[in-house]
């Protein structure tokens, strides 16, 4: 019986010693793929005019307005037989809400600030290179894309303009790091768009 322990014994120390000099060998070998960034949406260089022109392509939103406010027309009537979905229901009735779903309007508020985000990204290192033509149409297809999204947004959630009101707007955004932090709750008041 002791003999049959001495040998497990011994096959249990030579898979422990094994099992230690492969979890030394992996370790080690970890080292320079997890020393490696990996790749994100924060992480790309952008270092030439063609990849800030993906940058701009990239920040058109995906979501779209239509399925959230096509509700809220006079193109629709109360439907008492069909399928009735929470969202159609709550924009048929102009209540809020909050899913963060496809076509939602959570999801295109947040798809709107991160193509301003990004078109402001693409502005601030437009502004490295020389004024080639080609660098001029990308400003302008920036400059476009940040103001067409603002007014999206501005024409959605915020009232009309009027002087001196105090009627919720948007957050008007003009640098990359700003849009991070606009939920749709990040609403203020001062009539309209801020001025800086």
């Amino acid at each position: 019986m002791s003999d049959i322990f001495s040998k497990l014994s011994h096959v249990f120390r030579r898979s422990s010693l094994l099992l230690c000099v492969l979890w030394l060998i992996a370790g080690v070998s970890c080292g320079d793929f997890l020393s490696e960034q990996p790749d994100s949406d924060l992480n790309v260089r952008i270092d030439n005019e063609e990849k800030v022109a993906e940058l701009l392509t990239a920040a058109y939103p995906q979501a779209s307005y239509f399925a959230f406010l096509e509700a809220r027309t006079d193109n629709v009537g109360l439907r008492t037989n069909g399928v009735h979905t929470r969202l159609n229901e709550a924009m048929y009735f102009w209540e809020d809400d909050q899913q963060d779903d496809l076509d939602t309007p959570l999801n295109y508020w947040k798809s709107c600030y991160k193509g301003i985000a990004q078109a402001n990204k693409a502005l601030e290192l437009l502004a490295n290179y020389p004024k080639t033509p080609r660098v001029k149409a990308l400003y302008g297809e920036a400059f476009l894309l940040r103001a067409y999204l603002h007014f999206m947004l501005v024409n959605i959630w915020a009232e009309p303009y009027r002087k001196n009101s105090d009627a919720p707007g948007i957050p008007y955004v003009e640098a990359s790091r700003e849009a991070r932090h606009c939920g749709l709750s990040t609403r203020y008041s001062g009539g309209g768009l801020p001025k800086d």
